[in-house]
């Protein structure tokens, strides 16, 4: 018998390799709504979590694009999904995907008012 996906993800949800974004698509998988609108991937080892949630539980990739609703951020970040992992996977890619993922995040980060930019990798959100 095959575990359910709710028995998986709960499993996955206890391991060590969980983080805010990856724990963010959980929330709207499940029905409970994110920690607010920050919680997308910033970095390779943010996707990585993301991914291995995606790996432990497969029926969650094809509601992706339930992510769109938590912020611009995470609709940029789906609109480039299939790339973002592909390159995640590729050693040679691997180490320019933050370049990839901060081309993709700078320019709506910088439309953001709510959000201060400390250095470059290190930022303070205000609001919601």
């Amino acid at each position: 018998m095959t575990d359910s996906p709710e028995l998986r993800a709960a499993r996955w949800a206890a391991s060590s390799d969980t983080g805010v974004s990856s724990l963010a698509i959980l929330g709207v998988m499940t029905g409970a709504p994110p920690r607010g609108r920050f919680c997308y991937p910033h970095d390779s080892g943010d996707l990585g979590r993301c991914l291995g949630l995606l790996k432990a539980v497969p029926e969650y990739r094809s509601r992706l694009d339930e992510m769109r609703a938590v912020g611009p951020e995470w609709s940029a970040l789906v609109d480039h999904w299939p790339e973002l992992e592909r390159m995640h996977a590729s050693d040679s890619l691997r180490k320019v995907l933050y370049e990839r993922m901060k081309e993709i995040l700078d320019p709506i980060e910088k439309a953001n008012r709510s959000l201060i930019k400390l250095g470059p990798n290190a930022s303070v959100h205000f609001g919601p």
